[in-house]
């Protein structure tokens, strides 16, 4: 009922909506953004990835910090999954948990916080300290009504940081950032900027860290800026990274004595697709690649796309279910997999390469194993860790393509072959 409310109430009626229940929650909850350091963290990938980062840092430097992010949340005590499908929660939840982080005697937050959520005014009523951009390309076109205005909703988080009550209001943001004046351009008492490609940093710094780090080095840049604006020391922030061992569902490597590589991730865009791929690097064997098409209704320009991107780089495409939302999924599977053939119909002469259709993400999974032969990479995107699939009127579907993996080596386990049984 609330889902069709919503969608058929007049935006401008909507959008007062959102802006009272802010409001609202954030006198209800006392307000409690003004007595913590809050970091935003905007962008078109990493986010959630710099929020733990972040949050990691923070901690082993002897803060007490919490964070919401699309992976997990904590609360300064503990951390969890997140199973909200919902990467910057409701009003009243966001003001409870900061309350709770006070409670929880924590002296920092971060929260990350998307261009949705920041047109739903899911940021108006937090005092934030810092706003955080990660990077900028084209993503939620379809419900901005264009790059402009998803850039814009981006920048809102930054004129809010910049004019809120706070004594010290700081910006991070790429240092090529194109008409970064729509970012900094208000009275921010600091900029920071740093090198999203990561080569400010030493590569023997990098040496140490984990993969899912030292494949994304913009990340990291972007942690060490935040960090340089909140005033720990370089060489500590540093030395707390290096102790990073992988993050869930991000270049998430699953051993279960299989003799093949599983990679998880959940880059569902096709520049961060490119960059899982260019962090992997080559493969000995065929690399086969499982992904859906990042979500119904959502950009479907990006469907072909992507398909294509897989397909200039992975052996096997198997194309499935993501979050099929109101669509159909089928439609959408079928889009993606239109952009992989197209690319193997032009490739050059002798590039070959394989795509299915499969509906069910169990059995796409499945298909995947079942063809992998000693030294092949599976790598199944889109997801990460996500605790569930989305589908018609916001249905939620319990998932995580990690268990599904670990079942599914189980079972190849069990029968002690390499090749395990056809379905």
């Amino acid at each position: 009922m609330l889902y069709l409310l919503r969608q058929l109430t007049p935006k401008p009626l909507l959008a007062v909506y959102h802006l009272a229940l802010a409001e609202l929650a954030r006198w209800w909850y006392g307000n409690p953004s003004r007595r913590l350091t809050v970091i935003g963290v905007t962008g078109t990938y990493g986010k959630s990835s710099v929020v733990m980062l972040l949050g990691h840092v923070l901690r082993a430097t002897g803060h007490r910090v919490g964070w919401v992010s699309t992976a997990t949340i904590s609360d300064g005590d503990r951390e969890w999954l997140n199973a909200m499908k919902m990467t910057t929660p409701g009003r009243f939840f966001l003001q409870r948990f900061l309350r709770q982080l006070r409670a929880n005697r924590c002296t920092h937050a971060i929260i990350e916080t998307t261009s949705q959520g920041i047109a739903q005014y899911r940021h108006r009523g937090i005092a934030y300290d810092v706003a955080v951009l990660t990077n900028l390309s084209p993503e939620h076109l379809e419900a901005h009504g264009g790059f402009e205005q998803y850039r814009a909703a981006k920048a809102q988080l930054f004129c809010h940081t910049a004019r809120g009550r706070k004594a010290t209001r700081i910006a991070v943001i790429p240092k090529n950032l194109d008409r970064a004046e729509q970012f900094v351009g208000h009275p921010f008492t600091r900029v920071v900027t740093f090198d999203p490609t990561g080569q400010g940093l030493a590569q023997q710094s990098l040496g140490g860290f984990a993969p899912v780090l030292t494949a994304f080095p913009g990340n990291v840049a972007a942690v060490l800026a935040t960090c340089d604006a909140l005033g720990i020391d370089r060489a500590e922030a540093m030395g707390a990274l290096a102790t990073v061992r992988g993050l869930p569902g991000r270049l998430e490597q699953l051993e279960c004595g299989q003799p093949f590589e599983i990679i998880v991730d959940y880059a569902f865009t096709p520049d961060a697709i490119e960059a899982v791929y260019r962090a992997l690097g080559p493969t000995n064997g065929r690399t086969i690649h499982v992904l859906g098409g990042a979500g119904g209704g959502r950009d479907r320009w990006k469907y072909s796309v992507t398909g294509s991107i897989v397909a200039s780089h992975a052996n096997v495409v198997i194309v499935t279910n993501e979050d099929p939302y109101d669509d159909d999924p089928m439609e959408i599977i079928r889009a993606v997999a239109q952009g992989a053939r197209k690319w193997i119909a032009s490739a050059p002469q002798g590039t070959l390469g394989e795509v299915r259709e499969v509906l069910d993400r169990r059995d796409a999974i499945a298909t995947a194993v079942e063809l992998a032969q000693p030294g092949d990479r599976i790598l199944v995107t889109g997801k990460g860790c996500e605790q569930a699939i989305v589908g018609r009127h916001g249905a939620k579907t319990p998932w995580d393509d990690r268990v599904v993996l670990r079942e599914l080596l189980r079972h190849y386990e069990a029968h002690e072959t390499l090749q395990p049984p056809t379905r």
